[in-house]
């Protein structure tokens, strides 16, 4: 089964703030879905904090992750994805050691099945230029994904989705379990054998874009 996750804002982890901080940083969270252009991205951080490093952390408008998390991304999905190098500091501003990165999802597409889920708890508003985006129900076991279309994917983010989080396969979920990787939360969600059809789940959409004469 597929998994939502998020990231944890937890007094736990460490906090950093950026010391280079482009005025176009895109601020996507776990992931954005699409390809970033590096030159957007801050470098390096100093911790504000005391708590211990750990594999997945939040900074601001971002994530930070580490060599433990990046290992297990390229090994299920090598090359897919982005991973951004960057230098922390500690707050006494000693360098801290290991590999660290700001990772970016690069996997974008639609794969829920509406029909599976109450009308009532699925509704469309239109996104600031126009394009309408779906907002339906969050927690546990509440979506279903279409099996075939996810097949074979283990890291992406639902494409015209109000507020997108980043999915995992069950499978990368696993690894991350074994891995002791921790301080994100995750949500398990349902799967059907359903071959995803546009018409059928994205109509709001596709009127649109032909309104708007856009593919």
């Amino acid at each position: 089964m597929p998994y939502v996750t998020s990231l944890r804002y937890s007094g736990m982890q460490p906090h950093f703030e950026f010391d280079d901080e482009p005025k176009t940083k895109p601020p996507f969270g776990f992931s954005a879905g699409v390809w970033i252009d590096p030159a957007r991205m801050p470098t390096s951080a100093r911790q504000t904090d005391k708590p211990a490093m750990c594999n997945i952390f939040t900074l601001p408008g971002l994530n930070g992750v580490g060599a433990r998390f990046k290992e297990i991304v390229e090994r299920l999905e090598p090359g897919k994805h982005q991973f951004f190098p960057l230098k922390l500091r500690r707050k006494n501003d000693e360098p801290i050691e290991g590999e660290w990165f700001i990772f970016n999802a690069c996997e974008k597409f639609d794969e829920i099945l509406v029909k599976y889920m109450k009308p009532e708890k699925v509704k469309w508003a239109k996104k600031f230029n126009g394009t309408p985006l779906m907002h339906c129900e969050r927690g546990t076991k509440v979506l279903t994904f279409s099996r075939p279309q996810i097949a074979g994917r283990h890291f992406w983010i639902t494409d015209y989705l109000a507020a997108p989080q980043l999915i995992m396969s069950n499978e990368a979920v696993r690894a991350m379990k074994e891995a002791r990787i921790k301080y994100f939360d995750m949500t398990e969600q349902l799967e059907a054998d359903d071959t995803w059809i546009p018409e059928e789940n994205i109509g709001p959409v596709l009127e649109w874009q032909k309104k708007n004469q856009l593919k």
